[in-house]
């Protein structure tokens, strides 16, 4: 097994790949929080919307039940509250049946408006002061016609009863569209009827000013979109076109963004009798964007890659130093073995015929074992081999029984009491001992992968370092040892 050697660039680029998993992992988890955050912020804005148009509502219901008792003098006063707390482009007053009064939002023109009788219909201009709310700048002549056409309008819509405050739409002869807030009021001697218009994209805007998040209102008629808020209004003219029917609601959610789904829709208000809807959608709270532009928080991540990578990096080389065995990627059979044999001894294999007994004197023989761990002493200094116990040079099969061990197991044990005796039990964790049998003999097979450190083994009183060359181990002198040091340092 070949050491992968250390790197700057192998650190680099370790780095940026757990930057990447990182961020990719935020961004999952991001998506998670955004959308469990996105579904109760959705409901608390919700709720605020409907308060504040209800407030609205109630402004306009207290105007028409109190309008009979206003002088002339304070109606333009309440009239002009109404507009500034409501953001409304237009407050239309019709106090009785003869009369109206409307004040735009914008330039704050005043239009009183007085049935004289017989067809005659007379007119005062005047400025109150504006509130600055959008209203479409229409000029005088048709804020006339708007005045006219509106009470006309009203005076047939609403019933001669109190009612709650509605929300219609309403179409100009010019095509203009207006949502219309308006209650009429028979508590006092003659009816009053109050209404206030928006612009429909100035009515969404307001109800979403408030919301420090990414969250679109939109204005559904019979499930249609036609008009919707400042956040979805690219996506939304994308997709009307010059359609004044509006777009579809769920192709309106699939172009507003990941978060625009139906869980992440709630109704605001809804109107039975107009078939008129207003919805809030959800886009997505934009966390991972706050949080990728903000210095601290992209320092901490690089703080936490930083240390990541180190502590990678030292569970990594302690794990290679200090792991107690060696685990090979291969399994030792008969097939291994006959396999090995075949291809004869090379750089990375070698036969042994006997590990203590001498052939020749027919005694137990120490240089049996110290030529045994020569060669696995050199294959762990170099690139790694497997040395095989009881099959002779030419690659004949002998076995163990001249070495005359009691079991399998008592011959691994001799090995490696050897192993730990000579060499030391610390480089014990790079070799792999194994018992096969070849042919119904018994053979002791040694897997040893490249070492770390380099490997010394002692007999005579004196440490000798050995290394793999061909199919034969050489004995390096110091000078030779010292030069080829470097690729053992880390």
């Amino acid at each position: 097994m070949k050491r992968i050697p250390f790197t700057y660039s192998r650190l680099f680029a370790l780095t940026v790949l757990l930057g990447l998993c990182l961020l990719l992992f935020l961004m999952i988890q991001m998506r998670l929080v955004e959308r469990q955050l996105a579904g109760l912020a959705l409901g608390y804005f919700s709720d605020n919307a409907r308060t504040s148009i209800q407030n609205v509502q109630e402004n306009i219901g207290r105007l028409a039940r109190d309008g009979a008792s206003i002088p002339d003098s304070a109606l333009v006063d309440e009239m002009l509250f109404l507009l500034e707390s409501s953001h409304a482009g237009y407050v239309l007053v019709l106090p009785g049946h003869n009369r109206a009064e409307l004040i735009e939002g914008e330039s704050g023109v005043r239009v009183s408006m007085t049935e004289e009788g017989e067809g005659k219909v007379s007119y005062g201009i005047s400025e109150v002061g504006g509130t600055g709310a959008a209203s479409g700048g229409l000029d005088v002549e048709e804020l006339k016609e708007l005045t006219s056409t509106m009470r006309a309008n009203l005076m047939l819509v609403l019933p001669a009863a109190d009612t709650t405050p509605v929300i219609d739409l309403m179409r100009t002869p010019e095509g203009k569209r207006f949502v219309m807030l308006h209650v009429r009021s028979t508590a006092g001697s003659e009816p009053v009827t109050v209404c206030l218009l928006f612009l429909p994209e100035k009515f969404l805007n307001r109800l979403v000013a408030p919301i420090p998040m990414q969250m679109t209102a939109a204005l559904l008629q019979q499930d249609r979109v036609i008009a919707v808020s400042a956040g979805a209004g690219k996506a939304f003219r994308e997709l009307a076109g010059n359609d004044m029917r509006g777009v579809n609601l769920v192709d309106l959610l699939e172009k507003v963004g990941p978060a625009g789904e139906l869980d992440h829709v709630e109704t605001v208000t809804e109107e039975m009798n107009s078939g008129l809807r207003v919805i809030f959608i959800s886009q997505g709270m934009g966390l991972l964007k706050g949080l990728l532009t903000t210095p601290l928080f992209l320092s901490s991540v690089g703080g936490f890659v930083v240390v990541l990578v180190a502590l990678v990096l030292a569970i990594s080389r302690y794990l290679t130093r200090h792991r107690r065995y060696y685990r090979p990627e291969v399994k030792v059979d008969a097939d291994f073995v006959r396999k090995l044999i075949r291809q004869g001894e090379g750089m990375h294999v070698e036969f042994k015929s006997t590990l203590r007994q001498n052939l020749l004197s027919g005694k137990r023989d120490k240089s049996m074992e110290i030529a045994v761990l020569k060669g696995m002493c050199a294959f762990m200094n170099t690139s790694g081999g497997t040395m095989i116990v009881g099959v002779g040079d030419s690659g004949e099969v002998l076995g163990l029984e001249p070495d005359e061990f009691q079991s399998e197991d008592h011959a691994l044990r001799h090995l490696g009491n050897v192993f730990n005796e000579c060499v030391g039990p610390r480089h014990f964790n790079c070799v792999s001992l194994h018992a096969c049998k070849l042919d119904g003999k018994q053979l002791l097979v040694a897997l040893c992968r490249q070492s770390t450190y380099p490997v010394f083994i002692r007999y005579q009183s004196t440490e000798h370092f050995y290394v793999r060359q061909g199919p034969s181990n050489r004995s390096l002198s110091i000078g030779e040892f010292w030069e080829i040091s470097d690729k053992f340092k880390r």
